[in-house]
């Protein structure tokens, strides 16, 4: 009866300790060094998350990143979210002078630059403003003072159209992520 009684307790207290072993890594998020921007300063760090949030350990301690240091993206996402997120990007890691850390979701990709957004810009100017100017002038030349009023007149709108759209096309081609 007792070995029986032994068997039982050696048991229930394997898995009591694999129990424990289990839960204290649950809710435990290691990021990979490759997915974390830190300035050298910093020394060597590691990111993890954690059930109550993110935690940066610099120098064998442990610290706390409180929510009002995250970006919104960060704050909003959960593990798989963030999981998923760190395929593409990477998280930048900051330490304040107080001591307190900030970290900052950022993407990967070089964008298009500045050359790439005037480029875009001056392509759809060329693009809207020729068949204006041709459709103007046909206008001018066909019905002469009928078409330079008529020309005159809807100018305006149509060169606010022009300039939004080669804006548009300004930002996005200066931030286009598919290019090389």
């Amino acid at each position: 009866m007792f070995k029986q009684h032994n068997y039982t307790a050696k048991t229930v207290l394997c898995a009591g300790l694999l129990l424990a072993v289990a839960s204290s890594n649950a809710g435990l998020l290691e990021i990979k060094k490759s997915s974390v921007f830190a300035p050298e300063r910093l020394g060597t760090i590691e990111l993890s998350r954690e059930t109550d949030g993110f935690h940066v350990l610099q120098n064998n301690k442990k610290h706390k990143v409180e929510n009002y240091w995250l970006d919104k993206p960060l704050r909003k996402m959960d593990d798989e979210k963030l999981k998923t997120f760190l395929t593409q990007g990477y998280i930048s890691v900051n330490k304040l002078d107080n001591g307190e850390f900030t970290l900052r979701s950022n993407v990967r990709g070089l964008g298009g630059g500045p050359l790439t957004g005037m480029v875009a810009a001056w392509c759809v100017r060329a693009i809207m403003y020729t068949p204006a100017v041709v459709a103007g002038t046909g206008a001018i030349v066909t019905t002469g003072p009928v078409g330079m009023t008529a020309a005159t007149a809807t100018a305006p709108g149509y060169i606010a159209t022009v300039e939004g759209a080669s804006a548009a096309a300004a930002i996005l081609g200066y931030a286009c992520v598919w290019l090389p």
